[in-house]
């Protein structure tokens, strides 16, 4: 099965969509919404807060996905993390609704770390990391974002958007309840557009009114555009239980054995180092958001920022807020600079699904797709994320490998191949 099939529940979204989803079931439709922004508000910082203040948490999730022409398809989730940074998550997409009970088969998706190594399963692989720090802990799409910083949480997000350009609004619904937990009903409503698509992504949160967790999430993604340009749209039913918070956890929690059949992905022996600098950039022909083609060479002129990364890469998804605010900055000084976001090796159904939540934060980065393994062959990457910043004539003038947390050190590399 592909992974690229299921990133968006993992990433907020994760999924190919072949089409718009059909309506959610009458006892899953979002209350009617108010304007009290404020209220909606408060609720959030609410959330925020209980998710800050909870030492441990552990819960399961059921994600319900519906896609025109295509059956319904659903995830299972389990979440154990304790404060700082340690944290195991198991996940199995399933073609029928999950009884409630872990599945005994092995989890197609893992992500374990101690706080000091990290181990990500994919399929029947596996690698193994060093933590890079609870900034980069999340998981796809289960509405327990928040647990780790506070710049995950939801309030946390719509801060995000707003600082990126887009726009992100909050209302609040009449109070439901949600097994047996009083609820208070909040949607917050984003829009960005990039080139000729607007986005809107509507997420309803029904959160505890007692603890201030959530308990459920339905997420609605729109895409607007010319002709077929335009991605498809989805809808997807999140439903949290058996929340655990504040219990001691044993160490064992967030230990990892390979499972039999999974193996370590072992890295490519005798690769020489990245593409050093002072190289002329390999030039490369990669398709946009809309399928079209985009050609590296057609940016001659101006600087050029590649970024390689992939959705289910953690530490790329991190750095993404860093980059933004740098591309977003030298975009207000009108500088003739471009951040090519390069996708590269996943496959195409994961890339769109990420997208389709994702991309309204980041504005001022221009998001492409490859599978033919153009950051290996041609740059010598050997692990995500990785940048290369191209000065006007295409030479490579300085590169970073991972990220270790925010500096200035991206934005002066830019101004130097700015100066020449």
């Amino acid at each position: 099965m592909s992974l690229g099939r299921w990133l968006p529940l993992f990433g907020l979204v994760a999924l190919g969509l072949a089409g718009c989803a059909p309506k959610p079931t009458a006892t899953e439709q979002p209350a009617a919404k108010s304007a009290d922004p404020g209220r909606a508000l408060t609720v959030l910082q609410q959330n925020q807060e209980a998710m800050a203040a909870l030492k441990s948490y552990q819960a399961q999730c059921v994600t319900k996905v519906e896609k025109e022409g295509e059956p319904t398809s659903y995830l299972y989730s389990l979440l154990a993390a304790e404060k700082p940074n340690k944290m195991r998550y198991d996940a199995w997409p399933m073609k029928s609704p999950p009884t409630g009970s872990r599945p005994t088969e092995v989890a197609y998706v893992t992500i374990a770390t101690d706080g000091k190594d990290q181990y990500n399963q994919f399929g029947k692989e596996y690698m193994k990391t060093s933590n890079a720090g609870a900034e980069s802990l999340s998981t796809f799409e289960e509405p327990w974002v928040g647990f780790f910083t506070k710049s995950q949480s939801i309030l946390g997000r719509m801060d995000q958007i707003r600082e990126g350009g887009g726009s992100s609004e909050a209302t609040i619904g009449a109070d439901e309840t949600v097994d047996g937990t009083p609820c208070d009903v909040v949607t917050v409503t984003d829009k960005a557009t990039n080139g000729e698509v607007t986005q809107e992504v509507t997420k309803t949160y029904w959160i505890g009114k007692n603890d201030h967790l959530v308990r459920k999430q339905a997420v609605n993604v729109k895409s607007t555009g010319p002709g077929d340009k335009a991605p498809k749209s989805l809808q997807a039913m999140a439903t949290i239980s058996q929340i655990v918070a504040d219990k001691e956890l044993q160490g064992q929690a967030f230990s990892y054995a390979p499972p039999t059949g999974v193996t370590l992905r072992k890295p490519d022996a005798g690769r020489p180092p990245v593409l050093a600098n002072g190289s002329s950039a390999p030039d490369f022909t990669v398709q946009d958001a809309q399928g079209k083609p985009v050609r590296l060479s057609g940016f001659r002129g101006k600087v050029v920022v590649i970024d390689f990364w992939a959705s289910w890469c953690g530490p790329c998804k991190e750095s993404m807020p860093h980059t933004q605010s740098v591309a977003k900055k030298l975009a207000a000084e009108g500088l003739p600079v471009v951040v090519l976001a390069v996708d590269d090796g996943e496959d195409r159904g994961g890339f769109d699904a990420w997208l389709k939540d994702n991309s309204a934060l980041y504005p001022n980065l221009v998001f492409l797709h490859s599978t033919e393994e153009i950051s290996h062959r041609l740059y010598r990457v050997t692990g995500i994320p990785t940048q290369f910043i191209l000065d006007k004539a295409g030479i490579v003038r300085k590169s970073f490998v991972g990220f270790g947390g925010p500096t200035d050190d991206l934005e002066k590399a830019v101004r130097s191949a700015l100066a020449g």
